[in-house]
């Protein structure tokens, strides 16, 4: 593939792949900054007129107003925490990308795009918005400075499945993403001829990488440098028509595979440690094998680090190295999982108890892990272990959308609208 391909379907995610050390860049402009907070208690402010109020806060504040717009769809925090991409203006198939600055609530970046983009991404430096678009049988990849200015099509391709992507930066220039192509697989509904792609902005150059066929997930380490793929295979051995799965890694610096965790029944989900050194990953089954595993990369030795019976249990992410966010369901023995109320419980990676942090499916994690918001009846923010802060009542008048923490984590935006009454009957 070289210039703009067309036979190529791209599906990219925003998932904790920037190192510690890049999240604590600046955005090129100067040192970093952080919004401003209402005094507490203060009231959110109430206009009518405003189909979409957008707040930010800090994780112990109260919200502070910084735009209203008509609508919402994505936001994406520069690695500063002071400027944010947001996309707006959505018509059927085309849209507007914002770069604002969040305290100073100065519209810096106002771009029209071909396409409604639902994931936005910043380089490691601030100085690239990388992005994925979508029309109504199409997929654009594209990448633009911070300013606007030299936007670049990198890739597009036809339309397809909503996970299993890989979009992180890899360095200030150089954007790793999935690329779908070919017929759907029976097993896992994704198309069959997956690649890795490496588009090197500084060089306008690219790399191309064979994924395993029927990769299901992926996750990259937290320094870009491989990614792990949870591989569908068959369902000899399983029961109740289940499928195992494997775990590869890629090393994205030379393409190569390496599979680390033979078939399981019902492996669903991995993550990285912080470190890159061991990959969390699930099990699903509905005897005693079920629940959180953590395998060493290095000596490829596993072990299960909780012992609850009945669940059925998805990592969701590697919580700052001291526990694992899972989600969980609870199921009779016997049962095609998941059954039972939903919760995200963090399940400690070495001594302690597990703590329940959220119940429902409405929750978005911080970048390390360490925080929670639950936008589900309102607005909660709980930090993992420990407090709770209560940011909104629920109230039925009004609908709460979560829409992204900042690099560090100490600071979370959100939308809220007016609800549409239910008619009577």
């Amino acid at each position: 593939m070289r210039g703009k391909p067309s036979a190529f379907r791209t599906l990219i995610t925003l998932l904790v792949a920037l190192s510690a050390a890049s999240l604590a860049l600046s955005c090129g402009r100067g040192a970093s900054r952080s919004p401003t907070v209402t005094p507490a208690g203060t009231p959110l402010p109430v206009n009518e007129d405003d189909p979409v109020q957008v707040y930010v806060m800090n994780v112990d504040g109260q919200p502070q107003l910084v735009t209203t717009l008509n609508d919402s769809l994505s936001w994406a925090w520069a690695p500063d925490d002071d400027h944010a991409a947001l996309v707006t203006d959505i018509a059927n198939y085309s849209a507007r990308v914002h770069v604002i600055s969040v305290k100073g609530r100065t519209d810096i970046v106002n771009v029209g795009i071909a396409g409604r983009p639902r994931r936005l991404a910043w380089s490691p430096d601030g100085e690239w918005l990388a992005l994925e678009s979508s029309t109504a049988d199409t997929m654009t990849v594209e990448a633009m400075r911070a300013d606007g200015s030299d936007r670049r099509q990198l890739a597009s391709g036809a339309d397809g499945p909503e996970y299993g992507e890989v979009f992180a930066w890899a360095g200030n220039s150089t954007l790793v993403a999935t690329m779908w192509e070919g017929a759907a697989s029976d097993k896992t509904g994704l198309p069959t001829d997956q690649q890795l792609f490496e588009f090197d902005l500084a060089r306008g150059s690219e790399r191309q990488f064979t994924q395993p066929k029927d990769a299901a997930v992926a996750e990259v380490s937290r320094d870009a440098s491989r990614v792990v793929f949870v591989v569908s295979g068959g369902q000899q051995g399983c029961p109740y028509g289940e499928f195992a799965a494997s775990l590869w890694v890629m090393d994205v610096s030379d393409g190569s595979l390496h599979q680390v965790l033979p078939d399981t029944c019902q492996l669903n989900s991995a993550s990285w440690s912080p470190d890159g050194s061991q990959i969390a990953y699930a099990v699903g089954t509905t005897d005693d094998t079920a629940g959180t595993y953590i395998l060493d990369t290095a000596s490829g030795i596993s072990r299960k680090i909780d012992s609850t019976p009945a669940l059925f249990d998805r990592v969701e992410l590697w919580s700052q190295g001291d526990s694992i966010l899972v989600q969980r369901s609870r199921c009779t023995a016997g049962e095609a999982c998941p059954y039972g109320p939903i919760e995200l419980v963090a399940v400690p990676v070495g001594e302690g108890n597990e703590e329940n942090v959220a119940d429902g499916p409405l929750y978005q994690c911080s970048p390390s892990g360490g925080a929670v918001a639950i936008h589900s009846n309102g607005l909660q923010i709980v930090r993992v272990p420990g407090t709770v802060h209560q940011v909104m009542a629920g109230d039925p008048s009004w609908n709460v959308s979560a829409l992204g923490w900042s690099p560090d984590g100490e600071w979370f935006a959100f939308a809220r609208s007016r609800a549409t009454p239910t008619p009577a009957p």
